[in-house]
């Protein structure tokens, strides 16, 4: 028999990554773990160098805010599919982006 997946309980966190052409971009992702021990990950990507990940390619990472969730995963995805939305409405604005 199968077995059943629980939903797992954890943070959902946001933070900001410095590219390397100077811009600045939001990130949104799910740990079960602290998120201390997540942000220190993010950080040992990006001083790889050649790093594959998202978050490695650009030149710094900080953490900037997270909330706790009984299920994370989809939590998260709850959270991109919104910004993704009002982004294409015209809605959503990167709190990271320069005034006009």
């Amino acid at each position: 028999m199968a077995k059943k997946r629980t939903k797992k309980s954890g943070w959902v966190y946001f933070g900001k990554s410095e590219r390397k052409d100077g811009s600045t971009k939001e990130y949104v992702g799910s740990t079960t773990r602290n998120m201390k021990t997540r942000e220190a990950e993010h950080r040992g990507e990006v001083r790889k160098g050649n790093s594959k990940t998202w978050v490695g390619k650009g030149k710094s990472y900080k953490t900037t805010g997270g909330f706790w969730s009984k299920n994370a995963r989809k939590a998260e995805n709850t959270v991109k599919k919104n910004r993704k939305t009002d982004y294409s409405k015209g809605k959503y604005k990167s709190k990271y982006s320069k005034k006009r």
